[in-house]
This record gives C-alpha cells, structure tokens and sequence, in this order.
C-alpha cells in the first residue's frame, strides 16, 4: 500500500520537474491550462505504472491479490496525487496572483528593501488587477460579459455560493 503512495508522489515529484522546465524554457501563453494538461499526462503515468508494476506490499496490510484491495490502494494513491496537486495549484495561484506575495517580491526587488504606499499603488493599479481577474474567470467560464455588463454562468453561481457559503460560516470580512 505504501509502495502505491510512493509511485504517486514520485510520479507528483517529476510533473513538478517537466512543469518547471516548460514554464522556464518554453513559457505557454496557457499556463495554468498547460500545468493540468501535464498533471493529467503524469496521473496517466501513474496509472499505467501502477497497472503494469507488480508492487511488492511491504507492509503486508492488504492482501493485493483481491482486485478490491488493488482498486482500493489505486484509489487510495489517486487521492493523495489530486491531493498534492491542489496543493501545489493553490502555492501557484498564491506566487502568481496574491497580491501580498507580489508586494513582499516587489520589496525585495526594490533598491533598499522598502517602497511608499503610492509607489506600491502605482505598481497594483486596482483596475489593473481587476481587469485581469475578470479576464480570468470570463476565459474560465465563470462569468459573461454582454455589453460590458458582467453576468455569472451557471458554473460561476454554484462557486460563487460556495465562497459566500464559506465566507458567512467563517465569518470572513466582506469584499474577499
């Protein structure tokens, strides 16, 4: 069972490698659907070494000879494989669209290490980053735009239920 999990997270570990050679040298213009193409390749690899390996069962906890067993330990190994990617999807979202981590980099590149708060505004012009979220969830298929009037898809009310469901249950501050 543990040797199911390893192969998934060494099949995890070398998506990680190919996705950084691929956004370093050849920088699609589609990133982040270029990143799940290449998950999706890699959980085929996964698949078909766990399906063509014969794993040993160190552990002795299930006997893999039963087809259950060995469905349950793929599913098991699958799980912690989505799992280490919406990980890694959320580290990815957080570098390339949280706005405290753009300002923290922006002080670090800045010549003393610090910045003014106009000269932070100047380089995050609200606009600006709204514009782009927007583009965003129009090419992800959350909203609409008719006459510049932005209207969500269905896709986009049962997220957006989600987050205000979770926002209210958590008692977050408005706006997000």
């Amino acid at each position: 069972m543990i040797e199911s999990i390893v192969l998934a997270a060494l099949c995890f570990f070398l998506f990680l490698i190919v996705q950084f050679l691929l956004l370093h040298f050849k920088r699609p213009q589609h990133r982040w659907r270029a990143i799940s193409y290449l998950a999706y390749l890699f959980l085929g690899v996964f698949s078909l070494l766990f399906l063509g390996l014969d794993l040993p069962n160190w552990l002795n906890v299930l006997n893999l000879s039963s087809s259950w067993a060995r469905i349950i330990v793929f599913v098991n190994a699958l799980i912690i494989y989505v799992l280490l990617f919406f990980s890694y999807g959320h580290f990815y979202f957080l570098v390339d669209r949280g706005i405290s981590a753009r300002i923290l980099a922006e002080l670090e590149e800045s010549p003393g290490g610090s910045l003014s708060r106009d000269q932070i505004e100047q380089k995050y012009n609200p606009r600006d980053l709204q514009k782009r979220r927007l583009d965003d969830m129009l090419y992800g298929g959350y909203v609409v735009e008719e006459n510049g009037v932005y209207r969500s898809t269905r896709k986009g009310k049962a997220l957006g239920k989600i987050f205000l469901w979770c926002k209210r249950y958590l008692h977050l501050y408005p706006g997000g």
